[in-house]
C-alpha cells in the first residue's frame, strides 16, 4: 500500500480526518459551545489598555524598562489615560489636524448624519416616466401587498413590484 492510501482511506476511500463535516456532533442539551467561556478581561487588549491607563506615571515607571521609566516618572501622579488625553488635546491645539479632530469627534459625539439627496421625481422625469403615475403604481402595489398580508397570504418583495413603465 502506498503512502497516499493510508489505513483511514483504504477501507472506504474517504478520509477520516478531523475537521470534516461528518465529524460534527450536536451539543447535548444544556452543554456550552464554549466550555472554557470568555477570556478574562485582564487577558484582552481592552482589559490590558484599561489596566495600563489607570496606572500613574510613577507606577508605570516602577514596572517599566529604564528608558521608559525616565519618561513615565515625568508624569508623576497623572494616570497614563489622563496624560494621553492631554497629549491628544495638545496635538489638536498646537499641531492641528482635521483628521485627528474628526476622529475624536466621531468617537466621542458619534458620526454626523450625512444628508442624502434623493429626488425620485426628478430622476423619473429624466428617465421619461411620469412621476405621478409611478407614485400611483407604488401605492397600488403597496395596498395590494398589505391586503394579501392581512388575508394571511404570502407577501414577498418581488411579487408586489409593479412593471417598469
Amino acid at each position: 500500500m502506498s503512502r497516499k492510501n493510508s489505513k483511514s482511506t483504504a477501507s472506504n476511500g474517504k478520509s477520516n480526518r478531523k475537521g470534516r463535516i461528518e465529524n460534527l456532533k450536536p451539543w447535548k442539551k444544556g452543554q456550552s459551545g464554549n466550555p472554557n467561556g470568555r477570556r478574562p478581561e485582564s487577558e484582552t487588549w481592552a482589559g490590558i489598555l484599561k489596566w495600563a491607563g489607570r496606572l500613574t506615571g510613577l507606577e508605570a515607571a516602577a514596572i517599566s524598562p529604564p528608558e521608559l521609566a525616565r519618561e513615565f516618572k515625568k508624569l508623576g501622579h497623572l494616570t497614563l489615560q489622563e496624560a494621553s488625553a492631554l497629549r491628544v488635546h495638545a496635538a489638536i491645539l498646537f499641531d492641528p489636524s482635521a483628521s485627528l479632530l474628526t476622529a475624536i469627534m466621531d468617537r466621542t459625539d458619534g458620526k454626523l448624519a450625512q444628508p442624502l439627496d434623493v429626488n425620485w421625481r426628478e430622476q423619473a422625469e429624466m428617465d421619461g416616466v411620469n412621476p405621478h403615475e409611478l407614485y400611483e403604481q407604488f401605492v397600488a402595489a403597496a395596498a395590494a401587498k398589505l391586503a394579501r398580508a392581512s388575508d394571511g397570504g404570502s407577501v414577498s418583495g418581488s411579487e408586489a413590484a409593479p412593471d417598469s413603465p
